[in-house]
Parts: structure tokens; C-alpha cells; sequence
């Protein structure tokens, strides 16, 4: 069950009980559901921290994606000068969906 479907059902829940006699019953089951839905809130938000730049907001993320963009552009650039050199037509290549290799951008620092 997706996190979604079980928020529905806490709401759904909530929403069966809100004009009904509460019982223990009734209680134990919304607090059940309910800390089933936070126990997989916990293990999708540490399953996002797991990932590769999970733990990176959104601002970090644009930032990075910025970077890498102008590194793309600079290639862009540097393959359009060294083909002006060797006095070879440009290439139509449409370089929107390239991908780029980071360590190939990444200094060794020596």
C-alpha cells in the first residue's frame, strides 16, 4: 500500500469517527493505522536520505544542477572552438539531453 492510500485511510478513518461513540476499539484502530502510516513515513524519508544527494534541499539541488549546466555549456563552447581550428562544419547535435560525465569535469587537484 503507497503512503498515499495509507493517509487515505487514517483520513477515512478519522472521518468514519468523527461523529460516532468512540470505543477502545475505535481508538486502538486509528492508532494503529496511524503509526503505520508513520512508521512508512519514516522509511521513505530515510530511503530518500539513502539515496545519492537525498539529504540535499531543494535550493542545494538547483545549485548543482546550475553548476553542471554551466560545465555543459563550457564543453559546448570548447568543442565549438576546437572544431572552428581544424575548420570542420559544426555539428547539429542537439545537446539538451546530454549527459554528462562528472568525473571527466571533476579537477584531480594535481
Amino acid at each position: 500500500m503507497s503512503l498515499v492510500e495509507k493517509f487515505a485511510a487514517v483520513v477515512e478513518i478519522i472521518y468514519t469517527q468523527h461523529n460516532a461513540p468512540q470505543t477502545p476499539q475505535s481508538r486502538q484502530n486509528l492508532l494503529k493505522v496511524v503509526n503505520e502510516f508513520k512508521e512508512d513515513v519514516a522509511r521513505a524519508q530515510e530511503a530518500a536520505h539513502s539515496l545519492h544527494g537525498g539529504h540535499l534541499t531543494a535550493a542545494e539541488q538547483d545549485d548543482i544542477i546550475n553548476m553542471l549546466s554551466d560545465i555543459k555549456e563550457q564543453k559546448r563552447k570548447a568543442l565549438e572552438s576546437l572544431l572552428a581550428h581544424i575548420d570542420l562544419p559544426l555539428p547539429a547535435v542537439d545537446t539538451s539531453n546530454m549527459e554528462l560525465d562528472s568525473t571527466a569535469s571533476t579537477p584531480t587537484g594535481s
